[in-house]
């Protein structure tokens, strides 16, 4: 799922929406959120509150320690292997 639909789907549990759009995703200030006209607003705070909660990078960090995690184990594997041929 990507981001965005990540970030609707948290936001629209909280309060009723048309959608929320990211401009720059290190800057929530670029961040929108367009409230449906029944939203009260009590809920276009929390609405507010997930998206500055909201961790837009955290996707790309656990791919990055996948990613380390393969490598590592490459490595070891590869030693294991030398160790055998010898």
């Amino acid at each position: 799922m990507d981001v965005i639909r990540q970030l609707h789907l948290i936001v629209e549990a909280v309060c009723p929406i048309d959608g929320v759009s990211i401009g720059r995703k290190d800057d929530k200030s670029t961040w929108r959120i367009d409230f449906k006209t029944e939203a009260t607003p009590a809920q276009q705070q929390a609405a507010r509150d997930v998206v500055l909660a909201f961790d837009v990078f955290l996707k790309e960090r656990e791919i990055e320690r996948l990613e380390e995690r393969q490598a590592r184990r490459k490595v070891l594997l590869e030693a294991f292997i030398d160790t055998l041929d010898k």
